[in-house]
């Protein structure tokens, strides 16, 4: 029951895997352990039976799919994928929470501390933390940890039968790998979707403000 629920539900759908995939992507995710987060003891048990060292050639479920279907059409690929992050449909997979609360910050104090500053200033305050912000969240080590999931996504959407979004997800893959985080739709997707609200309140502040220096006081 648990597996027919599991694989049939709308959103996030379980799909089949060759188990030396699966052992395989289980072993590289436990090899990127961070230091101070210990996995669980119970692992221990299991590890020589759920996961397979990367040296024995075995290929993630997201390897299979890039090697299946490949990321042609990277371009359009990528501004799919970013659609389907704003639609909730994939991620986001947000970084530590210490380093949006930073960003958050900053972006907060836009535009702050001056009596008056007009909107078109202070959206080009925030459109200049905010790529600051890309680059400083996405460094190459989250960045390819992000490409990874997005391969692995591939896989269900490619199982699923829908063969062009697994694509856009390979796309998006791609982007991660080869592009600069401020030149990457994908990244500005998930940065958007991590700090929509303060970036929603940042304009309805920008907004109010522009309209109460267009009053014309007797």
């Amino acid at each position: 029951k648990f597996l027919r629920d599991f694989t049939r539900r709308r959103r996030f759908a379980g799909v089949e895997a060759p188990p030396a995939a699966v052992r395989a992507l289980v072993a590289r995710i436990a090899s990127e352990q961070p230091a101070d987060r210990p996995l669980p003891r119970g692992f221990a048990e299991w590890r020589a039976r759920v996961a397979v060292p990367e040296a024995d050639g075995a290929a993630t479920p997201g390897e299979l799919a890039r090697a299946e279907l490949g990321a042609e059409g990277a371009e359009d690929g990528a501004t799919r994928a970013a659609e389907l992050v704003r639609e909730r449909e994939l991620g986001p997979w947000p970084p530590a929470g210490e380093a949006l609360q930073r960003i958050a910050q900053r972006l907060g104090e836009a535009g702050k501390g001056r009596i008056i500053v007009p909107g078109a200033r202070r959206r080009g305050e925030v459109a200049q933390l905010s790529d600051e912000a890309l680059v400083e969240l996405f460094g190459e080590r989250f960045a390819l940890h992000t490409a990874q999931r997005f391969e692995e996504s591939a896989y269900t959407f490619w199982k699923r039968g829908v063969a062009g979004d697994a694509r856009a997800c390979l796309a998006a893959a791609v982007a991660f790998r080869e592009r600069a985080p401020t030149d990457n739709p994908v990244a500005r997707a998930m940065f958007e979707v991590w700090l929509g609200p303060v970036l929603s309140k940042l304009e309805e502040e920008t907004s109010e403000q522009e309209k109460d220096s267009l009053l014309v006081k007797p």
